[in-house]
């Protein structure tokens, strides 16, 4: 009897042990839903405000593009010219039915985004000067080029979350174009052979720009390269470069030593020029603030000509008018004789240019030309930047039929086609 009373008792205590157990693992999980749903909550709001800094930094950059924010930030102050906005005051506001009906705290400055609702929630960003400003952030006055955008992001049930990133204008060029024709990649195919006499200038504007300022006519990327064209050069074209001739308007863009080198007021090539993957991200991001972007073999509208208009042309494409801007096409480009183009042309993808036909043509500014392709030929495939020297394979340039045409170097044309991205962020904090 006594051991059949022991093991009751135990039994017991094992059935009190276990459920115990059970309702410490039932509350333990009830916790971490609990702990899991706040934290759900939290990162919506955290994701509403990111959305809110997104959504200004796209909105700043179509009112602003590459100018100071002097203006933009005295807008946004209020009827006050004061910036008054403190990300520690800011909270929503709610209305009788306890829903979310605002935001408030930032005195009469005027949202860079309105409360937008978003899914569940709601977000809006406000504009204030950067840290980095000696006046602080709540000044006016833009001397540095940077602002800061602040994201607000409630969700529904309450939770709120403020994020901040600085900004500022950029070009998604890593550095200026260091040669009226820049070509990467190794030897090219070149053909200038044409009865009548052509002009290459290396000097800025054809000598009426910025006085002695002056780059190669053609910028290699090594000096095997380098002798392709040299030797490859037509004795009735003028190539002028600095007021020289011929031995200094050909250059390797990496050699410190080279005359045409010495001779430049840019000098060696950004070294990120000569990257084929930052190469192919830079056409992607011109696709994606281009006024128009050509589909090959359909028939293209261009938008009016404008020193800043940017055309994207995704394969072939024959240029059928003069015009200016920013041209960048990553299949063949085919120019008339006659064509006039004030501003950059860059083709890269199949990285072919021919010019045909009579005319006096000229082109100001600069041409880029390379092949990132891959052995298919075709941009944006899977073998892009494969193959060739570091990804880059031979390029084309082909005046032989171009009539006698004017092809100069030209800063302001080069500067005032160069298109500016969505503001980068240069640094970012969740408060």
């Amino acid at each position: 009897m006594t051991e059949r009373g022991s093991a009751m008792l135990l039994a017991m205590l094992m059935m009190v042990l276990l459920t115990s157990m059970g309702v410490a693992l039932l509350l333990l999980s009830e916790s971490e839903v609990a702990l899991g749903s706040t934290d759900l909550r939290s990162k919506q709001a955290y994701f509403l405000a990111e959305a809110g800094v997104e959504a200004g930094r796209l909105t700043l950059f179509d009112a602003n593009g590459d100018g100071p924010f002097d203006d933009d930030l005295t807008t946004h102050a209020g009827t006050d010219a004061a910036i008054d906005f403190d990300p520690g005051t800011v909270e929503p506001t709610h209305d009788g039915q306890g829903q979310i009906a605002g935001f408030s705290g930032f005195d009469d400055d005027v949202p860079l985004i309105a409360m937008t609702q978003l899914g569940e929630g709601w977000y809006a960003a406000f504009l204030t000067n950067d840290p980095g400003e000696g006046a602080g952030f709540g000044s006016t006055a833009d001397t540095n080029g940077r602002v800061m955008i602040t994201g607000v992001g409630a969700a529904r049930d309450g939770s709120f979350e403020v994020v901040q990133a600085i900004v500022e204008p950029a070009p998604p060029f890593p550095g200026p174009i260091p040669a009226t024709i820049t070509i990467f990649g190794p030897s090219p195919y070149f053909e200038d052979v044409n009865s009548a006499a052509k002009v290459f200038q290396g000097d800025d504007c054809g000598g009426t720009g910025i006085p002695a300022f002056a780059v190669p006519v053609f910028g290699l990327m090594d000096t095997p390269t380098e002798q392709v064209i040299e030797s490859s050069l037509n004795p009735s074209t003028t190539y002028t470069h600095a007021g020289q001739f011929d031995d200094i308007s050909v250059s390797n863009l990496k050699d410190p030593t080279d005359p045409g080198i010495v001779a430049s007021s840019i000098g060696l090539i950004d070294a990120g020029w000569d990257d084929c993957a930052a190469l192919r991200e830079m056409t992607e991001e011109v696709r994606a603030v281009a006024d128009v972007v050509c589909a090959e073999g359909v028939s293209c509208t261009l938008p009016p000509s404008a020193p800043d208009r940017v055309v994207f042309c995704n394969g072939d494409f024959t240029l059928g008018s003069s015009g200016a801007g920013l041209l960048w096409v990553t299949g063949t480009l085919t120019m008339s004789g006659a064509t006039n183009w004030n501003g950059l042309i860059v083709v890269v993808g199949e990285g072919a240019f021919v010019r045909s036909g009579g005319g006096t043509g000229r082109i100001s500014g600069a041409t880029i030309l390379a092949d990132i392709a891959g052995a298919d030929n075709v941009y944006g495939t899977s073998d892009d930047c494969e193959g060739g020297t570091a990804g880059f394979r031979s390029a084309v340039y082909n005046e032989a039929a171009g009539g006698t045409g004017l092809t100069t170097y030209c800063n302001a044309d080069v500067l005032a086609a160069t298109p500016w991205t969505k503001y980068p962020v240069v640094d970012f904090r969740q408060r």
